[in-house]
């Protein structure tokens, strides 16, 4: 295999170039559009001699958050049974698995931490969780020893093997009765994340042979370069749970720093503002904002707005088929069966696409 840059990789992940594994030098120098970058690991085998892929998928870390444990996460190790046994890991509560997205870990503020809270925090305050549940198993995936690559390509090649990862984990709960069922089991994911949690669901129904989903799979603005035209088993979609829900918040071309996906990929896709750039993220509005924060405002929205819908805050959003009409009130948003809430409490009969002004 010839000699290729670092710099074209990363430009690779920037406009969506095709990747084929058979013919690495032509892609470099035609610069096609990125189709299937990555298929069955077989990037593993193109990229074999680059650092990056050495990384060992089970060096991420599961960290089991309860309302006796809020602040200080227990890790379960799938290699040490004995982490789960020893653990405060209750198989009455719903579930609730956090992944985070491209550069971030378990501990970042803006997601997986400020949901974490939000679902244990109301525990505090009233003894039950926001939708009535006793409490929840709240685990938190960091997967930043592969997540933080230089390159944004690199961690996006990843995800498969995470996602399988993760997949493997959920399965591993259910045959050791760790939890109920599938059906009880919500993966949050975030940009990079959100695929992880597809590919994730889409390991469980392999592993049970189509018989099984998990319940559901909410992707929080997921991640457009390097996934517009992939195959699904390696992305989410609508395919991959029981429901699947998704906010987009900063859809586009990453070369005008929109870093979510255009695409719809749920069974109900809600887009505030839009779904490309949100008022709030306003520079002058954002002066306590470090400034990679303030690159990727937009992006971060998605979380910020599930954050406030766990805490209570309703989002109710229109069914139209764009934004342009749903600015021109041509949608029958009046009309209470063209509604939906976006969020938590999203009702998992909800289908198409909804539109809504969030502040």
């Amino acid at each position: 295999m010839g000699k290729f840059s670092f710099m074209s990789l990363l430009v690779g992940s920037l406009v969506n170039f095709h990747v084929d594994s058979q013919n690495i030098a032509n892609f470099l120098g035609t610069v096609p559009v990125l189709g299937r970058f990555m298929q069955d690991l077989e990037l593993d085998s193109v990229f074999m001699n680059l650092p990056f892929l050495h990384n060992d998928v089970t060096k991420i870390k599961f960290l089991l958050y309860t309302s006796k444990n809020p602040t200080e996460g227990e890790e379960l190790k799938l290699e040490e049974p004995h982490s789960f046994r020893n653990s405060y890991l209750n198989p009455d509560y719903p579930l609730k698995i956090l992944i985070h997205g491209y550069a971030q870990s378990a501990n970042s503020v803006d997601f997986p931490k400020s949901l974490k809270d939000a679902y244990l925090d109301g525990e505090k305050s009233s003894g039950r969780g926001r939708n009535g549940a006793s409490s929840y198993n709240v685990i938190s995936l960091d997967w930043s020893v592969l997540s933080k690559e230089i390159i944004y390509f690199s961690s996006a090649v990843h995800t498969e093997k995470v996602g399988q990862r993760v997949g493997e984990f959920i399965v591993y709960l259910k045959d050791n009765k760790y939890i109920r069922s599938y059906s009880s089991v919500h993966v949050i994911g975030f940009s990079l994340g959100s695929h992880v949690a597809g590919i994730a669901g889409n390991f469980v129904q392999t592993a049970t042979n189509g018989s099984e989903s998990i319940g559901r799979i909410t992707g929080l603005d997921p991640a457009g370069p390097g996934f517009i035209s992939v195959p699904m088993k390696i992305r989410l979609d609508s395919g991959d749970a029981d429901f699947v829900d998704i906010i987009h918040t900063n859809m586009g071309s990453v070369l005008f720093a929109q870093y979510g996906t255009p695409q719809k990929l749920g069974h109900v896709d809600f887009f505030p503002n839009g779904g490309s750039r949100q008022p709030a993220c306003d520079v002058s509005l954002l002066t306590e904002y470090t400034i990679p924060r303030r690159l990727a405002c937009n992006h971060l929205k998605a979380a910020e707005y599930y954050k406030r819908s766990i805490q209570g805050e309703v989002f109710r959003g229109c069914s139209c088929s764009t934004w342009g009409k749903f600015q021109q009130g041509a949608c029958g948003c009046s009309q209470s069966n063209s509604t939906a809430v976006m969020g938590e409490f999203c009702s998992p009969t909800t289908r198409g696409r909804f539109y809504l002004n969030v502040k």
